[in-house]
């Protein structure tokens, strides 16, 4: 074989690997840009939930305080003072009411969390993914360019088998 020959043919395998090499390398880079876009979509749904629950806070506090007054009314127009067992009623009421709107809150404190520590753990699985991806591609680059000497080495006849005795 021709040292031409067998120098276009190390060449194109090099070029091989040079090209597996890069797009490994692509792919790290486009699994750590996927990972923070997912952690970004994920910050912004976090971000959404809390003024989900801020508005849905304001609207439960207007509620209550509408519900308390109703019952007010209601007692007073029945004639009943608001002392004892009505103003106790209120107050079980009134309480009942703000357990509900710190239920709210802390049930979207918690979507919030898992939202952002799920963010978190895009951007770790991204950049696990990325460096395995970079790791993979130099072991491509060396594999590839040791295959490419060594057949370029054994066409050349630089390997011939050692003589026997």
């Amino acid at each position: 074989m021709s040292m031409w020959v067998i120098g276009i043919s190390t060449v194109v395998s090099l070029a091989g690997t040079a090209v597996a090499v890069v797009a490994q390398r692509q792919a790290a880079d486009a699994a750590e840009n996927t990972a923070m876009l997912n952690a970004n979509e994920q910050r912004a749904q976090a971000n959404r939930e809390a003024e989900v629950a801020a508005e849905n806070a304001r609207r439960a506090e207007r509620e209550k305080t509408r519900y308390l007054a109703s019952q007010r009314a209601q007692l007073a127009a029945s004639g009943l003072a608001m002392e004892g067992t009505p103003l106790a009623v209120l107050g079980d009421t009134a309480e009942a009411l703000e357990l509900q709107i710190l239920d709210l809150g802390s049930e979207a404190a918690n979507r919030m969390r898992a939202l952002r520590q799920g963010a978190s753990l895009s951007i770790y699985e991204g950049k696990s993914q990325a460096s395995a991806l970079r790791t993979e591609s130099i072991a491509t680059g060396l594999s590839g360019t040791g295959s490419a000497i060594m057949s370029g080495a054994k066409a050349g006849g630089f390997l011939a088998p050692a003589p026997e005795k």
